[in-house]
């Protein structure tokens, strides 16, 4: 989704002579200085140029600016090293330059010294962030990053979110003589979040749970609409809080509440500090009785029961069972207080009447020390007979009680052979459809250094082709729904493949390589001319992103175009000269350039 950004900016770095700055704008948190720190600064560096960074949120004065950029430069290894007279001066670019190549300077090791008389200004790359915040009037920015750019040739990268400088009188006549081009920064939801997780990578278990689970923060993330990753982190950092506890609960409480907490804790967190809901509180609506929800449907034109309809529909589309609200979370989001005995009453271990369920939650769990040598023979015997059966409740429990038996295998036997067995009950449960495909990437729940051990890489080869197989069949179910849509409303498509790239978000961007080109064109020649007009005007709208961008997200739907096309072409072939056999050959123009776009 960078693609287009980055080229522009290295089209900016490699014009020779520019006399102008790039703007990115976008919301508060939607990811400049993310792009900045991660994408354009390192393009910077890998040209041979040095870079700097100002935050214009903590300057009052152009003087601020040129001691930032100083320090920067020249790495002082300290502000207060700086003589007063440098925070006395103009404050003009020109006396920065002027002052980094001067001897008289603050008091220096020399190779800084050194460093600062070698700088080359017009290579210079500097980053200007947060032009809204600044307390400095825009007039005397700007002119402070035209001198810049226009009399010492330097490069400069503005940071801004233009919604707020709109008010500014002087912003767009000042703006037009300082920045040649403007470009909107969207936020790259999955490189986001997967950045916001690995920040967490010291808290081993938390950030394996955040990892398993990276899918629904995804979503959630997107269907908040707020775009601002500093919420996304600190709705992270607040489940980190609940997940510790949770943790302290017991192995089993996390695999049945840790998903359904992370979600709700997520939502929350967007909606409740936004300030994009214009509610007196938030909270309140969310956490309100569980028992108005059914009746939503019927009555949800005003007030509390309007806005918990539309925020059901925006994270928990097509399916509220996982809508889970228990009190103790309403008090640590308002008041940060994680009341522990409360949270524990609230998140019962469901009561087991399936003695073979029994056991095998007891495993999953490891709640099974305190127990006797008969009652954990006992136990052992359910779930040796649950493997057999092929009775196990998903392919993440199978994973996870092979992993407990695994590094038991010394103390306690469960089969002879481990990896035949438990590669023999999942092969069983596909068979049978016990096991059923689940959206989110099915993992060891281990960390390892370096290789796996060899049983445990047999192993996740197995629960990687079972979860293959699974995907399949449930890609499979989709496409034949998909098929009897596109045949009997064709303008419902794109509804339809919104609601399945809702349940997984991969989909969204890859739904098109599940199908089959030409039960898709068979289809096809049936449609009226009506619904022909249609399903071009559809693909025009999906695709209708840059080709960098339409390339990079859909690239493994390019094969099924491509058959498409060469169906299409078959079908025009055989169609006599008509108003259908016009459209038609539209349509496979349009596919055509979709095709291109994907390369």
């Amino acid at each position: 989704m960078h693609e287009a950004v980055i080229d522009a900016f290295r089209s900016y770095l490699d014009t020779p002579a520019t006399e102008h700055a790039l703007l990115l704008t976008g919301r508060w948190g939607s990811g400049k200085t993310f792009l900045w720190r991660h994408h354009l600064e390192p393009v910077a560096k890998k040209s041979g140029r040095p870079t700097a960074y100002v935050s214009l949120y903590s300057c009052n004065s152009l003087e601020d600016i040129t001691v930032q950029l100083y320090l920067g430069l020249v790495e002082a290894p300290a502000e207060d090293s700086v003589p007063g007279f440098l925070r006395a001066v103009s404050g003009t670019a020109s006396f920065a330059f002027t002052f980094f190549r001067e001897e008289h300077g603050p008091v220096l090791p020399e190779e800084s010294k050194k460093k600062a008389r070698e700088t080359t200004v017009k290579d210079l790359v500097i980053c200007f962030d947060d032009l809204e915040r600044s307390a400095i009037p825009v007039e005397k920015l700007l002119g402070y990053v035209n001198e810049l750019t226009e009399r010492h040739r330097c490069k400069a990268i503005i940071l801004c979110n233009e919604e707020e400088m709109r008010e500014r009188d002087s912003y767009e006549k000042f703006k037009e003589k300082t920045v040649g081009r403007a470009i909107a920064v969207q936020v790259d939801y999955p490189e986001v979040v997967a950045s916001i997780i690995g920040q967490f990578a010291s808290s081993e278990a938390y950030h394996k749970f955040l990892q398993d689970n990276a899918e629904i923060v995804v979503r959630t993330f997107e269907r908040s609409g707020t775009r601002n990753i500093r919420l996304a982190r600190l709705g992270l950092s607040w489940m980190h809080i609940v997940y510790t506890e949770l943790k302290a609960l017991g192995a089993f409480h996390t695999i049945i509440y840790g998903t359904r907490l992370l979600r709700i804790v997520m939502a929350c967190c967007f909606e409740q500090m936004s300030h994009l809901v214009a509610r007196d509180d938030v909270l309140a609506d969310i956490f309100a009785d569980r028992g108005h929800i059914a009746s939503l449907e019927q009555d949800a034109s005003t007030g509390g029961s309007a806005y918990i309809a539309d925020f059901l529909r925006r994270y928990y589309p097509g399916d509220t069972s996982d809508f889970f609200t228990p009190r103790f979370l309403l008090e640590f989001m308002r008041d940060g207080t994680l009341n522990r005995e409360r949270m524990r009453e609230e998140l019962p271990l469901p009561k087991v009447t399936d003695p073979i369920q029994e056991s095998v939650n007891l495993f999953l769990s490891q709640d099974y020390l305190g127990l006797s040598d008969e009652e954990f023979d006992r136990h052992m015997g359910n779930v040796r007979l649950a493997v057999e059966r092929g009775r196990i409740g998903s392919l993440r429990e199978y994973a996870r009680l092979f992993v407990v038996f695994y590094y038991c295998r010394e103390d306690f036997k469960l089969f002879d052979n481990l990896v035949a067995a438990f590669q023999d009950s999942m092969k069983r449960a596909v068979e049978s459809g016990a096991l059923r495909y689940e959206a989110a990437r099915v993992t060891l729940p281990i960390i390892v250094e370096g290789r796996l051990p060899a049983d445990l890489e047999r192993f996740k080869e197995s629960l990687d082709e079972v979860e293959k197989a699974l995907a399949k069949r449930h890609h499979d179910e989709i496409a034949a729904a998909f098929y009897d849509a596109l045949r009997d409303d064709p303008e419902s498509i794109g509804a339809f493949i919104e609601l399945r790239a809702a349940e997984d978000r991969r989909l969204a961007a890859e739904f098109f390589a599940h199908l089959d080109a030409s039960r898709v064109a068979r289809v096809l020649r049936d449609l009226s001319n009506q619904q022909i007009f249609a399903v071009k005007g559809f693909l025009r709208k999906r695709y209708a992103a840059a080709e960098s961008t339409v390339k990079k997200r859909h690239a493994a739907e390019s094969a099924f175009f491509g058959s498409l096309l060469e169906q299409l072409s078959q079908l025009v072939g055989s169609t006599p000269p008509s108003l259908r056999r016009h459209l038609l050959r539209q349509l496979m123009v349009e596919v055509k350039q979709v095709k291109a776009k994907m390369g």
